[in-house]
């Protein structure tokens, strides 16, 4: 193979082969295309994340439902307490996956507090237990009559929420 001064590449025989021009533009294109798969794929990822925290907050939403109808308190069913620790939310959900955000294998999940809000959750990296008394305000001791699930969704780069089936 050589190059001549037409900037061609020919062999020793004389035949013509592909210009440096041509074999440039071929690269190019290809290098666009790989870049729109790459893009694309992005998205397809965002929107499953986005929908793996959906199906992860409903589902904690069934096991906090199943909670309040099984566990009785001497005041009446009750959703767990914000003073609940992690290690009993944990088993009430039991199921670490579903409290884990989509791409972590930390848990994730917050459980409000007097000073947690749900605008403190950060991104992709964290969901919020927020347990409420009749008027809205956080619950600290039972019974507590509703919750939030507050989740962030990177599809729609908003904070999205799951409320109790009662709605006291």
């Amino acid at each position: 193979m050589v190059l001549n001064r037409n900037f061609q590449i020919t062999d020793r025989i004389g035949n013509r082969g592909f210009t440096l021009i041509e074999i440039m533009v071929v690269i190019v294109i290809i290098g666009i295309l790989a870049l729109l798969t790459v893009d694309g794929s992005l998205g397809y990822m965002k929107r499953a994340d986005s929908i793996k925290a959906k199906v992860n907050m409903q589902s904690v939403a069934d096991r906090l439902e199943l909670h309040y109808r099984t566990t009785p308190t001497a005041v009446g069913s009750s959703y767990p307490p914000s003073s609940i620790s992690l290690d009993n939310f944990r088993s009430i959900v039991d199921n670490d996956s579903l409290i884990s955000a989509p791409g972590t294998n930390n848990i994730t999940i917050q459980i409000a507090q007097s000073s947690t809000t749900p605008s403190s959750i950060n991104g992709t990296t964290n969901y919020l237990y927020y347990s409420q008394n009749v008027d809205g305000s956080l619950c600290n001791t039972t019974p507590c009559v509703r919750y939030t699930l507050y989740y962030w969704s990177p599809v729609d780069n908003a904070l999205e929420q799951v409320n109790s089936l009662r709605q006291q």
